[in-house]
């Protein structure tokens, strides 16, 4: 135990700790990619706030998604059990595709749907 903090065996690139050799290798790697001025128009701050709106609009896309799930379960008629019919779409007359379509949802299926 050296009762250094850790901030000291860092900078000091003490080698007890296995991952203190080369931060500042890694650290003068990165400010040489993005630069070292702190306007807001340079270097880090504008790829901070570009990582930061890629990842808000990711997150957003399945908050839609789940927004819209949810909204499309709420609409299901209830009942007290579940029915599935067979959907065929037809274009022309001829069978384009087929599917499945839920015509009735139970009540307990919902709830674990919302819950789960």
């Amino acid at each position: 135990v050296t009762y250094e903090s850790m901030v000291s065996q860092i900078c000091a690139e003490d080698s007890i700790l296995p991952w203190a050799d080369g931060s500042l290798e890694q650290q003068k790697g990165i400010v040489e990619v993005v630069g070292q001025s702190r306007s807001l128009t340079d270097g880090y701050p504008v790829m901070c706030v570009l990582a930061v709106f890629l990842w808000l609009t990711t997150v957003m896309q399945d908050v839609r998604a789940n927004y819209r799930f949810l909204g499309a379960l709420l609409h299901l008629p209830r009942g007290s059990q579940t029915l599935i019919g067979q959907c065929v779409s037809t274009i022309d007359g001829s069978s384009a595709s087929e599917g499945a379509s839920i015509l009735m949802i139970s009540h307990v299926r919902v709830w674990c749907t919302v819950l789960f």
